[in-house]
């Protein structure tokens, strides 16, 4: 009797060896996609598409600090093993940054295009401080009834310095007829 070891398996190749995987960050980022397709959807009501943009971002936020940290920690630490995606982390890292490039550029052509000027014809302007007359700015100053969270720093890999990301605190807003 001859062991298995002395002629080649007549088992055909498992199913999973034949499948492409995909990269699991890209496809974290597809599904983002469909939250910013949300947002470009005109069927769908002005002030929802706005929070949908608002979750794209925010979602943008914690993936670069989960996400984006964890494959730069792997090349930091010499990790260079093509994974079963194919790809490198350097390679990884390189696609990450060109999809997210083109999908920030998508939210913003959303939001300059389409959502800024359908705001300003609902009536809701964005405004700085320097477009307030003294009237509306004295209208404007409160007190917040909560204490205000400092701006949260992060880093996204240990030799990087701490960035600073403001989409991570508190912002206020105020309502003026």
């Amino acid at each position: 009797m001859a062991s298995s070891c002395e002629k080649p398996s007549t088992h055909p190749a498992s199913p999973l060896s034949e499948l492409p995987f995909i990269n699991r960050e890209l496809s974290w980022l597809e599904f983002n996609k469909r939250v910013l397709e949300e947002a470009q959807d005109e069927s769908v009501p002005l002030l929802e598409r706005v929070k949908f943009l608002s979750i794209f971002s925010s979602n943008l936020d914690e993936f670069f600090m989960v996400r984006v940290a964890g494959v730069k920690r792997q090349i930091s630490e010499g990790n260079f093993r093509v994974g079963p995606d194919g790809l490198m982390p350097t390679q990884a890292l390189a696609a990450i940054s060109a999809r997210v490039h083109e999908l920030v550029d998508e939210q913003h052509r959303c939001f300059l295009d389409t959502i800024h000027p359908q705001l300003a014809e609902a009536g809701i302007h964005f405004v700085t401080p320097s477009d307030l007359d003294g009237e509306q700015e004295r209208f404007t100053r409160f007190s917040p009834r909560w204490p205000l969270t400092p701006v949260t720093r992060f880093r996204t890999s240990p030799i990087d310095p701490c960035t600073w990301s403001p989409g991570c605190g508190r912002w206020a807003s105020r309502i003026c007829r």
